[in-house]
């Protein structure tokens, strides 16, 4: 199973494995509240950037967002949450 929460939610029991899926690391996040961190499926901070300062709609942050990511990094993550539980920071 894959779930998602933001970094600064609290950790919980059903969480299973944490990942930080960001490139930047995230301010007040001690490395103790992550179980990874994975830089492979994370959008560039261009990407980011121009999500959240610049108004790109999400329509056009998706696509942009997958054409990004190596799809051997999603399938990885995909075959690791058949055996676990996976939230994605």
């Amino acid at each position: 199973m894959i779930r998602t929460k933001r970094i600064y939610e609290p950790r919980e029991e059903s969480d299973g494995v944490r990942i930080l899926i960001m490139r930047l690391w995230p301010r007040g996040i001690r490395k103790t509240h992550i179980d990874e961190w994975n830089r492979d499926v994370a959008p560039s901070r261009e990407l980011v950037f121009a999500f959240k300062r610049h108004g790109l709609a999400w329509e056009d942050y998706v696509p942009r967002y997958w054409s990004e990511i190596a799809p051997s990094a999603v399938a990885a993550l995909r075959a690791r949450a058949r055996g676990t539980t996976l939230t994605l920071l």
